[in-house]
């Protein structure tokens, strides 16, 4: 939670920030924050702040980087 005197956009952007990181197992890109307040700002708009938040955390955990796990195999040649 932040606190009452911080923006909401401020706010959701902390939010969204660490819900990705942690989701996502890595540091998140300024591309990919801004992307993630604008979901927010459409939703609160529309709304309010809860369905802002709600929408962020929807579009983190649909995310390619949280569905999908990529792992590297080291390519074996001359086999």
């Amino acid at each position: 939670p932040c606190p009452a005197t911080d923006a909401p956009a401020a706010c959701a952007r902390a939010f969204a920030e660490g819900l990705a990181r942690r989701a996502w197992g890595r540091a998140v890109s300024e591309e990919e924050l801004t992307r993630l307040v604008a979901v927010f700002q459409v939703a609160m708009d529309n709304e309010g702040y809860a369905a802002g938040i709600g929408l962020v955390a929807q579009a983190v955990l649909q995310a390619p980087q949280f569905v999908y796990v990529t792992e590297l195999v080291p390519v074996l040649r001359n086999v």
